[in-house]
């Protein structure tokens, strides 16, 4: 499977090629922005024909796209497959902004590139030669460890036959085939419901990228969690290795729930058994603690006194009793009735 930014590039010039005027949507690209040459080389060609035919389009274009470029590696039947597996014309101008985007952090990096060969290797000297030491550093770890998220790649995750896996899935599946249920869902069901590191992710990427007025699609998911992971943090702003196994979710995770075969809506009947299930865990995890501080505290009350004072004397006095948990929302059964009203 290409890299994300390979992917992308191929996404929209596929677009351009079927639909030459959506590069209106894009004024601001240029074909230096394009990390492979190949595609530099289409998108310039691209340009130039649009700018004296305006008027053709799809078959045309690509033929005359490989006229002008004259490379072998390059073909109508190249072109033209570009022009099929392009699925979203809508979406040329955030696979614009994508495109930029990485083109920016190739950028940071060469500049660090740069400042590192200006720094040499000896330190403590001169302190602009430190100074600029650490804006390389600044800058290729935020360059680098995005472009290692993007083409990380990981095999497709096997299909898990548990329940509640499936409906996590499921759920998932559904908000990504249909996300105008996403904003009803996202109102009350938060990201620590998922018992995955992976689905609670993707989880958060559906919702940021929903916040940015894109797409949810494979696509710009994906992208987003890279984007996430690059920071070192994770959308809730806590570091990654609390949250987040050390690599990415797989792209073909995600390509399997964009096709899974879900009812239009069905995230909001799941989302409410997946609450009241942990709802329950969290209940039942508070009883089991606020047992074991009773037990304690009647086992101590029932010891000698002269072993009470003796513990007191050591330090073992301390009151280690969890708080009481703040009793639960009374819109919400222990198995969510007034939920389904």
């Amino acid at each position: 499977m290409p890299d994300l930014v390979h992917r992308t590039e191929q996404e929209l010039l596929g677009a351009l090629i079927y639909d030459p005027s959506l590069v209106n949507d894009v004024p601001y690209l240029l074909p230096r922005h394009f990390q492979h040459s190949d595609h530099q080389a289409i998108f310039a060609a691209f340009l130039d024909i649009y700018a004296n035919e305006p008027g053709i389009w799809g078959a045309t274009m690509a033929e005359r796209i490989n006229l002008q470029i004259g490379q072998s590696s390059i073909d109508q039947t190249r072109l033209t497959g570009l022009v099929l597996s392009s699925p979203d014309l809508a979406s040329v101008a955030v696979y614009g902004r994508m495109i930029q985007e990485a083109a920016l952090r190739r950028e940071l990096l060469s500049h660090a590139d740069r400042l590192t060969q200006a720094a040499g290797t000896v330190r403590g000297i001169d302190p602009e030669l430190d100074h600029f030491a650490l804006l390389s550093d600044a800058l290729r770890s935020n360059a680098v460890h995005f472009d290692t998220s993007l083409t990380y790649e990981l095999a497709v995750q096997a299909p898990r036959q548990d329940l509640r896996t499936l409906r996590e899935e499921a759920l998932l599946a559904d908000l990504i085939q249909h996300p105008e249920y996403l904003h009803e869902v996202a109102a009350w069901l938060d990201p620590e419901v998922f018992t995955s590191p992976d689905r609670r992710s993707i989880y958060e990427a559906i919702i940021a990228v929903d916040h940015y007025g894109e797409p949810v699609q494979e696509l710009t998911l994906s992208w987003e969690l890279a984007r996430a992971r690059s920071a070192g943090l994770t959308l809730a702003g806590e570091p990654i290795d609390s949250r987040f196994d050390a690599t990415p979710a797989a792209p073909g995770y995600l390509a399997r729930l964009a096709v899974t075969a879900v009812e239009a809506g069905v995230s909001i009947e799941l989302g409410r058994d997946l609450l009241a299930d942990h709802s329950r865990a969290e209940l039942a995890a508070g009883a089991a603690r606020i047992t074991v501080n009773a037990v304690n505290a009647v086992t101590i009350a029932h010891q000698p006194a002269a072993h009470r004072t003796l513990r007191h004397e050591r330090g073992f006095a301390q009151d280690h009793s969890a708080p009481l948990l703040t009793p639960p929302d009374q819109t919400l059964g222990l198995d969510g009735p007034e939920l389904r009203q």
